[in-house]
């Protein structure tokens, strides 16, 4: 791990291992430097690519086709898809938390079906046993997984479970507003707690997390506010929990912020419970 840079190795590797067990693809996390970070209890590498990286040669193409493709999809702040030089699909989501990069997923070692096998790097017998056993998946199919992966990171964001170390103040400062997110938070007791101006306070905001100071602590109530829906939370006892000024007002910021309604979205983790608990 690199100086300056916190990354949750629990919380972050359940989130992989839980993402490789759904969609039965490798996914891995590459670092501010491009590196693999190898600590995380995930899929292990194809037996095809691990045959095919033990030549040398092949292995330095290999570390040069992830890092363009993780510039790549750095630079245009989206995910990438692509067919990488030893003929599998391959994709790179990148994290940013506003205009700071944070690193990268990535996922791939699949198969292309035959009409989209653009070229062969099958050289020996032995890598055409190991090509075979890899799972097939279609550009298509690759690109909405890319889509759902990069929602997926805005929660990688939002929990944050990777992030650059902050100043000491600025660390007190976003720890005070995680434990008093019930209480009602202006730039006031931001000042007060922070000892800091509001210029300073608002320029580390913006820097930081591209919103203002308000924006920022509405934002984690909301996600506060989804988390208890989600457990059942009546809509009326959220919005007080959280201080706002009613259900009503709760409501209009709430489905400004994700597009439907609170009701709305405890109903569909009430469905989900239901079904669960009706499955034998």
């Amino acid at each position: 791990m690199m100086l300056g840079y916190i990354i949750r190795r629990p919380e972050l590797g359940s989130v992989l291992r839980n993402l490789s067990r759904l969609f039965s693809i490798r996914i891995t996390f590459f670092d501010l430097s491009d590196n693999e970070l190898g600590f995380f209890d995930i899929t292990p590498m194809s037996g095809y690519c691990a045959q095919f990286r033990k030549n040398k040669n092949n292995d330095a193409r290999c570390r040069t086709c992830d890092r363009h493709y993780l510039l790549r999809a750095k630079k245009q702040h989206a995910p990438v898809v692509y067919l990488c030089h030893a003929g599998l699909y391959e994709s790179v989501i990148p994290l940013y938390n506003g205009t700071s990069y944070l690193g990268a997923l990535m996922f791939g070692q699949l198969r292309p079906p035959k009409n989209e096998t653009y070229r062969r790097c099958l050289h020996t017998a032995q890598y055409k046993t190991e090509y075979r056993r890899l799972r097939i998946m279609s550009i298509k199919q690759i690109e909405v997984l890319a889509e759902h992966l990069k929602y997926l990171s805005e929660y990688i964001i939002i929990k944050e479970l990777i992030r650059m170390r902050r100043l000491e103040w600025s660390e007190k400062l976003i720890d005070f507003i995680k434990k008093n997110i019930t209480q009602p938070l202006g730039l006031t007791s931001l000042i007060n707690e922070s000892g800091r101006s509001a210029s300073s306070i608002s320029l580390f905001f913006h820097k930081e997390f591209s919103q203002s100071p308000k924006q920022y602590i509405l934002d984690r109530k909301l996600a506060r506010a989804a988390d208890m829906l989600a457990e059942g939370c009546p809509v009326r006892e959220a919005a007080a929990a959280l201080s706002f000024y009613d259900e009503y007002h709760f409501s209009k910021l709430f489905k400004k912020k994700y597009g439907y309604s609170p009701k709305m979205h405890a109903g569909i983790f009430k469905k989900k419970v239901v079904k669960k608990a009706i499955s034998f």
